[in-house]
């Protein structure tokens, strides 16, 4: 479990999330997030709303796939997601 992300600004928080790795070439973005959050419901018994990205996977720096709000930042390495819950901890329970 990977705890405390921080971003500048008006950026989501991510307060609890897990650190995928998929650098399977025949996947797309779209497929490699949504088993990042398949894998994270499993895990936690319920759906991450947020996932961070490398800058290089996407063409701009947020979107949405499969329901996931999808942030591009420098601080994750290329082939990784960080999936998780955005917001206040007590959301969590």
């Amino acid at each position: 479990m990977v705890e405390g992300n921080k971003q500048r600004g008006d950026e989501c928080r991510l307060t609890i999330g897990l650190l995928w790795f998929d650098n399977d070439p025949t996947r797309t973005l779209e497929d490699k997030i949504v088993r990042a959050a398949q894998r994270y419901q499993k895990k936690h018994g319920h759906a991450p709303d947020t996932c961070y990205v490398n800058r290089g996977a996407m063409e701009g720096d947020k979107q949405q796939i499969n329901g996931l709000h999808v942030v591009a930042v420098h601080n994750v390495l290329p082939h990784h997601f960080f999936v998780g819950v955005a917001g206040k901890e007590k959301n969590l329970q």
